[in-house]
């Protein structure tokens, strides 16, 4: 098998593991009916007792990610609640044990679902890295880690990256 090398950009990810094993919620959908993607968000909110869920939209859809921090056992069993977000994006989080979101020129933080649950530790080093590196405006400021953990992993894409040409590569 040979792999074409005519990527056009070079595109990263920010992962969901945090230092201490544990991992944070992150939603794929590919589908354009936000009033959907808000209502199952709402109801795992509700059934998994997450805090605030930020809801991003991104080129085909809509992506979202609660700072929470929970076990992998707790992400599976909120992923196994989930009826419409994109499978590809479930299976490849539990074959690699955490999820990615492809960060790029296409997302764009839309809004938020509030919430009263507050009983998770939250990782400060995503809430930094989504403030700093891609603009995001969240102010919360209850419950978070002293954390400074993050792993971004990076990719040739043909889509929504940082050019090549522009990074020498």
């Amino acid at each position: 098998m040979t792999i074409k090398n005519d990527f056009k950009y070079r595109a990263f990810g920010v992962t969901n593991l945090c230092d201490n094993g544990h991992q944070l919620p992150f939603f794929d959908y590919d589908i354009n009916d936000l009033t959907l993607v808000m209502y199952e968000l709402s109801r795992i909110q509700f059934k998994h007792k997450l805090s605030k869920i930020y809801i991003l939209k991104s080129t085909h859809g809509y992506n979202a990610f609660s700072l929470d921090k929970l076990t992998k056992e707790e992400i599976e069993k909120l992923y196994n609640d989930c009826k419409e977000m994109d499978s590809l994006f479930i299976a490849y989080s539990k074959k690699r044990c955490y999820a990615t979101l492809r960060m790029g020129l296409d997302k764009e933080l839309i809004g938020s679902i509030a919430s009263s649950f507050n009983i998770y530790s939250k990782s400060l080093s995503h809430k930094n890295f989504f403030n700093e590196i891609m603009d995001f405006n969240i102010t919360d400021n209850i419950n978070f880690d002293n954390g400074n953990f993050i792993r971004i992993v990076s990719f040739l894409s043909n889509k929504n990256g940082i050019l090549r040409s522009v990074l020498n590569d």
